[in-house]
C-alpha cells in the first residue's frame, strides 16, 4: 500500500490520534480521582461512626452507672416508704375514736371513763357513761348496735343512783370492742 497522503496531513492524523488517546487517559484519570475521593469519604464516615460508637458506649456506661445509682436510691425510698406504711398501719387515731364515740352518745349523756390502749383495739374494753334518764341509756344501746366503729358491743349494766347531785343519775357500763378496720 502506498501512502499518498502529504506529510502535513500525516502529522495532523498522528496528532489527532494522540489527542484521542490523551482524552481517554484524562477521562480514566478523572474517574480514578472520583473513585479515590469517594473511597476516602467512605473511610472517613466509617471512622467517624466508629468514634461515635465508642463515645456512645462510654456514655452508655455512664447512663448505666446513673441508672444503677437511681435504682439504689429508689430501692432505699421504697424501703423507707414500706417502713413508714408499717408504722402508719400500727398507728391508732384516738381522736377519731373519741369523736366517733361522741357522735354515738345521744345528748343528755356524759362519758365517765374510757381506757384506750394499743392492746385494747380489736379486744374487749369497758366504757362507763352517765345519763340523765333511762331513756337516754336505751338510746345509747340502740346507737351502739348501728355503729360500724364498734363490734361486739353490749350493755353490761344500767344502774340508777339515788341522790346523785351531778344531774346524771343513771350509770351505764358497756362492754365493747373497737373495730380497727373502721378507723382506716
Amino acid at each position: 500500500m502506498i501512502n499518498l497522503l502529504p506529510d502535513e496531513t500525516k502529522k495532523q492524523l498522528h496528532a489527532a490520534h494522540t489527542n484521542v488517546t490523551l482524552i481517554k487517559y484524562l477521562f480514566l484519570l478523572g474517574c480514578a480521582s472520583v473513585f479515590l475521593i469517594l473511597a476516602c469519604g467512605v473511610a472517613y464516615m466509617i471512622a467517624m461512626n466508629s468514634e461515635s460508637t465508642k463515645a456512645n458506649s462510654s456514655s452508655t456506661q455512664g447512663e448505666i452507672v446513673a441508672y444503677d445509682s437511681n435504682k439504689a436510691q429508689l430501692d432505699n425510698f421504697k424501703l423507707s416508704f414500706s417502713n413508714a406504711k408499717k408504722i402508719l398501719d400500727k398507728q391508732i387515731p384516738y381522736s377519731k375514736i373519741i369523736t366517733e364515740l361522741g357522735a354515738i352518745l345521744p345528748s343528755g349523756t356524759v362519758l365517765e371513763s374510757l381506757a384506750l390502749t394499743n392492746d385494747g383495739i380489736n379486744s374487749p374494753t369497758s366504757l362507763q357513761v352517765k345519763a340523765q334518764s333511762t331513756n337516754d341509756a336505751q338510746k345509747i344501746k340502740d346507737n351502739l348496735k348501728s355503729s360500724a366503729l364498734l363490734k361486739n358491743s353490749n350493755v353490761q349494766s344500767i344502774e340508777t343512783i339515788a341522790g346523785d347531785s351531778s344531774g346524771y343519775p343513771v350509770s351505764v357500763v358497756i362492754n365493747l370492742s373497737i373495730n380497727k378496720g373502721a378507723l382506716q
